[in-house]
């Protein structure tokens, strides 16, 4: 009878399993590791943004703040014991609000964005070409200003940095000329040098790689600002049968993603704000009629992508400035003109002017001038 009890109370025991419920899995949205520049792309193919919808413009301010530092410092921090400085510093026998005004006055000079810390005494800067820097003021023996890069080009911040240095010291530093060639080079075809650069642009596009779209991006500024043929480059860019336009008006065009990190985010901002660039390059460099034959260039949506970046100035001057050279050529032609008037672009690029950025300053006013 035991026996049989001891079997009827195996058959009874349950095995101890873990239970497994079904999850719905998302697959990782990279819309960056795809290539840019899709088989049989065409511009016809791009859809319309969603009906304009533009914040207000922000009232003008008083000339009085107009005129006067944003970057009120009271008292600058201690500094710290183990605290080890970086090279770029000097020691002043200043105030600190009267270092925080030639800073601020340099920065805006040089049209560096900056948004000021005043309790910690933090200036966070960001430059054109995408080199963020901070600038920190500590009191010791002397007061100290230091500027420590955190991301970009080490060769560019060296330059600003410099520039800020002097400028604190109130000692106005020699603007940086560009290095002419060795007369000792052979001599060069520049426009197959610029052909076959666009070429390579286009197929790093093509690529999956997300830095090589970056570079790619870069290099089409590049030689539409600073190339021996960059007229060449510029009508070569703005073509109807241009994979390199489809991009451009792509990143110009583009939405936010909600399911994109940070990273991803930053990396799509910085591609915008370059293709931005190269627009106002090459609209620059060619006619009237070369803006009137595509009609793409003076879409709603294009028109519409550019006169929201204005109206975001105050936190992206930058892009705000590039776009500010877009609108410029792109009001010349009549639907393009009219729809600028109706977005209150005039609104914004006066509201534009008040974000101490000299660059910004000088095309939003050119601007104003063609409305």
């Amino acid at each position: 009878m035991s026996f049989n009890n001891n079997n009827k109370k195996d058959e009874e025991i349950v095995e101890d399993t873990p239970t497994f419920s079904s999850v719905s899995m998302m697959p990782a949205q990279m819309p960056l590791s795809v290539p840019l520049i899709p088989r049989g792309a065409s511009i016809s193919q791009k859809s319309a943004l969603e009906a304009p919808r533009l914040k207000q413009a922000p009232e003008p301010l008083p000339k009085c703040l107009l005129t006067s530092s944003p970057w009120r410092v009271t008292n600058a921090l201690e500094l710290p014991s183990l605290y080890h400085l970086e090279r770029s510093h000097v020691s002043l026998d200043i105030s600190p609000q009267q270092a925080a005004d030639r800073i601020a006055d340099c920065l805006r000079k040089e049209s560096v964005a900056v948004s000021y810390d005043n309790k910690q005494a933090i200036a966070r800067a960001e430059t054109s070409c995408c080199v963020k820097f901070a600038i920190r003021l500590w009191k010791a023996e002397k007061l100290i200003v230091e500027c420590q890069r955190t991301a970009g080009c080490c060769f560019r911040y060296r330059q600003i940095a410099k520039c800020v240095l002097r400028a604190a010291r109130g000692e106005s530093g020699p603007v940086p000329q560009p290095l002419p060639l060795p007369k000792c080079l052979p001599p060069m075809d520049w426009e197959q040098c610029t052909a076959e650069s666009l070429e390579i642009a286009s197929n790093s596009l093509k690529g999956k790689c997300i830095d090589g779209h970056l570079v790619a991006v870069q290099s089409l500024a590049q030689l539409t600002e600073c190339c021996m043929c960059r007229t060449f480059a510029a009508a070569s860019i703005l073509s109807s049968s241009s994979d390199l336009l489809v991009v451009l008006l792509s990143l110009i065009q583009g939405k936010s993603n909600e399911m994109l990190t940070d990273m991803e985010q930053e990396h799509c901002n910085c591609m915008r704000f370059y293709a931005i660039q190269v627009l106002a390059n090459c609209l620059k460099l060619v006619g009237t009629g070369t803006v009137q034959a595509l009609p793409e260039l003076t879409s709603e949506a294009t028109v519409f992508a550019l006169v929201k970046d204005v109206s975001n100035a105050s936190s992206k001057p930058h892009t705000a400035a590039a776009a500010c050279r877009c609108l410029q050529a792109l009001v010349k032609t009549e639907s393009a003109r009219k729809l600028v008037i109706e977005l209150g672009a005039a609104n914004f690029t006066a509201a534009a002017q008040q974000c101490r950025h000299a660059i910004l300053e000088e095309e939003s006013a050119k601007l104003l001038q063609e409305l």
